[in-house]
Parts: C-alpha cells; structure tokens; sequence
C-alpha cells in the first residue's frame, strides 16, 4: 500500500509528479532493458494487463529500448482486431456486450498476421485499424517486414488462453502491468480496482466518447472478465511492473468532479458517482502540468 497525504503544498505535489514519474521509468527502462538482453530470439512480445494499467506507456518504452538496441519495432494493439460494434451487439442477447471478453476479437485474423509474421517468405504484414469512436474498422496498416523485427503485441486479451495457443510455438516473451498496489490517503484507502475504474472513467470519457454512466454499466462485465480470463494466467508472464502513482487521486479529482458532477441524479449509477465524489472532496488536486513528457498519466488525462 503507498502512502501519501491528503493535502499537499504546491511544492510538494509538483515535487511528487516528478520523483513518481522518474521512478515508474527507471523501473519500466529496467525491465525493458531485462526484455531486450534476451536477443534476436525474440521476435513478439506479449504485453498485457487489465483495462487502464498502463500498456500503451510500457510499449511505448519497450519500443525506445529494443530500438536503442538495433531491433526494429513495430506495435500491434489488438484492439484493432475488434468485431464491430453492430455484429457484437446483434449477438448479444440482453444488448450488452463485454467488449473486454475473448469473444469480442477476430482470431481467425489474428492468428493469420501471427502466422504472417513468422513466415520469413512475405516481407509485407497487413493490420486493420480499428476507430472506438465509429465502433468498427476504419482501414488498413501495411508494414513492411523482415525477420530481424521484434513485434510488441499491446492489449488486455494477450494474457488470454486463445492468444497464448497463438504464439506458444513461437520465439515470445511476455509482460504483465498492472495497478497492483493501493493507495492509503491517511486512512482514506484506494483499492487496485477501485484506482482503474476512476482512471477508465476519465479515459473513455475523454479518449473514448464514453460517458461515466455507461462506464459504470461495463464496469460490472469488466470486472467479471478480469477475474475469469486476466489475473488467473497473470502469474505466468515472464516479467511484472506495477503501474499505482501515488499522486494519481489528486490529479484524478478535477477530471472525476466535472465528469460525475454531469451525471443525472435520476441515473442508476448516480450514488456510486457520489460515493467517488465524497472519498475525494478532502484530496488537493493536483495539477497534470507537471507531468513528464512520457509520464503513464498522458493515457488517462485530456492532457
């Protein structure tokens, strides 16, 4: 559990960001650089971890570092392998889709550019790309390839069982990030989960369209998935990082106010709304000015 108090001076909030966000990178450049000692045998690395912990930033570095170390990199997020929106919801039955289950991603396409990046007679690897706001895919990525290319494989669903039977006669290695500690506000504790679902909250609505009401209806399947499909194969990933900043309710509190504060008081979900608001109401906000330029935040805040 990381500590940290409520109310903080300017000097010591800013003084916070910074030490917090030079020691998430060092942690991250070390293990990074743990990935890429292992060598040209490495041709895909399997980066996963739950919904907001991370995985964008931790692909992002471990791109910089196997560049650094002679090793072109290409990132693949498997999120663009999503079904679209309106084949999804036509199979639902209740018309709610858990966009975080396996069920969700063409595999048959997948497992075809993982075959087509281990086959060393075709140099050109095609990728879809997939638009959260249309909620269905928006075109085509060409890569030219050669078999010296290490591939980082981004998203939730690379812990998942059907992806692992994709890559396990493959050369791989794979990562795990997560919120894996919480944060104690003198004696205002934030669990793990509890810390992703304010950051989902933020993100979906900035970055996804997504409002807080139908962030809180997912959260539920979100949860279920997890627990069912992520963290009982967590354990199995070569390499680990957690992924809690412990200034992170701070600069979370004046996103998470103007969001829930738009909620309507007649929304199902409007006590759990008042419930955030009320363990934060004590908590100096923090500024994200002072992030670093690389700083894990930038995935969560409209910054």
């Amino acid at each position: 559990m990381l500590k940290q108090k409520k109310i903080l001076t300017e000097d010591e909030a800013k003084r916070c960001v910074v030490e917090c966000d030079i020691d998430f990178d060092r942690r991250l450049s070390q293990l990074s650089e743990n990935v890429a000692r292992l060598g040209d045998s490495i041709k895909l690395i399997a980066l996963s971890g739950p919904t907001c912990s991370g995985k964008t930033t931790a692909a992002a570095k471990l791109s910089e570092t196997l560049s650094a170390h002679g090793r072109r990199v290409h990132i693949v997020s498997i999120d663009d392998f999503y079904i679209d929106r309106d084949v999804l919801l036509a199979r639902a039955k209740d018309g709610r889709v858990d966009f975080d289950s396996p069920d969700t991603i063409n595999m048959d396409a997948l497992a075809l550019t993982v075959k087509e990046i281990f086959d060393d007679s075709d140099d050109i690897v095609e990728l879809p790309v997939y638009d959260f706001k249309l909620g269905k895919q928006s075109g085509i990525r060409t890569l030219r390839v050669d078999d010296s290319d290490v591939f980082i494989f981004e998203g939730i669903q690379a812990v998942y069982q059907n992806f692992i039977d994709l890559i396990k006669d493959y050369s791989s290695t794979s990562i795990f990030i997560c919120v894996l500690e919480g944060i104690d506000l003198e004696g205002t504790v934030f669990e793990p989960n509890e810390i992703r679902l304010m950051r989902r909250i933020v993100r979906d609505y900035y970055k996804r369209g997504t409002n807080a009401s139908k962030t809180f209806v997912l959260w539920e399947t979100v949860r279920e998935n997890e627990d069912k499909y992520i963290f009982p194969s967590a354990s199995a990933a070569a390499h680990t990082i957690g992924s809690t900043m412990p200034y992170e309710i701070g600069m979370l509190k004046p996103y998470l106010e103007k969001i829930l504060g738009e909620m309507d008081e007649n929304d199902k979900n409007i006590h759990r709304a008042k419930a955030i608001l009320e363990k934060i109401k004590d908590v100096s906000p923090i500024s994200s000015e002072w992030l670093s330029e690389n700083s894990i935040y930038h995935e969560f805040l409209l910054v």
